[in-house]
């Protein structure tokens, strides 16, 4: 592993423990190679953020402590943050989504599910899939306080 700044990167290849398959490995080095800076925001006016309510303590608040130690917001925009790579979590619970494949589907609790578990399982339309690495080391319990955090976005 390679350290910088004391930190150590960790590993993501399935065979030296990290969650990422050889083949969505090569997918997301050909997405970071096909960057399209063209798409990015460099005004020097600040966007209007769309914010997310903080969540009661419970299963809501263990919900985001996790989003936030799995780094989620990477890519998934919440309290403005994100870079908008996956789609947004604001208001996603309970709302139909429109797939890669043209199905419709609703974000219901089996959706958020599979979407950390299998995220190549249904790609939603205008973001590309084999990006997120699957979460399969999350227990139950976390999974769940995930839904909760996802489902308190919604209001």
């Amino acid at each position: 592993s390679i350290s910088r700044g004391g930190e150590v990167m960790p590993a993501w290849a399935v065979e030296d423990g990290g969650p990422l398959k050889k083949h969505e490995i090569h997918n997301l080095v050909t997405f970071i190679k096909n960057w399209d800076n063209s798409l990015l925001d460099y005004s020097t006016t600040e966007p209007e953020a769309t914010h997310a309510p903080a969540p009661e303590p419970g299963p809501a608040s263990e919900g985001r402590k996790i989003f936030e130690d799995l780094q989620c917001v990477v890519c998934h925009k919440i309290d403005g943050d994100g870079a908008g790579l996956g789609p947004p979590l604001v208001g996603l619970f309970g709302s139909e989504r429109e797939l890669e494949s043209g199905e419709k589907v609703v974000a219901d609790e089996a959706y958020v599910v599979e979407s950390i578990t299998e995220p190549t399982a249904k790609i939603a339309k205008g973001f590309p899939g084999g990006v997120m690495p699957p979460q399969l080391k999350l227990s139950q319990e976390q999974l769940d306080a995930l839904v909760a955090f996802i489902k308190s976005l919604s209001g």
